[in-house]
């Protein structure tokens, strides 16, 4: 959830934490409803709100849907000071990692 990360790093900032280190932020890249599920249910502090899981399910193209829920959080990450960047982890669908940061790039020009 981004606002929970907007949160955390405000903390981080607040507290002068990030003064001598990069703040790199995990965010997994979605292909399925399913693999949304799995994470929340199986990996320790990964944060997958029902909404996300919901609008996944709701997708026609879920594939299609994760690309555009991946570079809507990229986009509001880059926007968040104090972050250095995102480590992407993916499942299947290695080739949606540089499709997003495409799409956000493209966006940013």
């Amino acid at each position: 959830d981004i606002d929970i990360l907007r949160r955390y790093v405000e903390c981080l900032i607040a507290k002068k934490l990030l003064h001598r280190v990069s703040l790199i932020v995990s965010m997994a890249v979605l292909d399925s409803a399913d693999l949304a599920i799995w994470l929340r249910d199986n990996r320790r502090h990964a944060i997958v709100p029902p909404h996300l899981i919901e609008r996944m399910q709701d997708a026609t193209d879920p594939v299609a849907e994760g690309r555009v829920l991946g570079s809507e959080f990229v986009r509001e990450i880059a926007n968040i000071a104090g972050v250095a960047g995102v480590n992407f982890t993916a499942g299947t669908e290695l080739s949606m990692i540089p499709r997003i940061l495409t799409d956000v790039s493209a966006e940013r020009a």
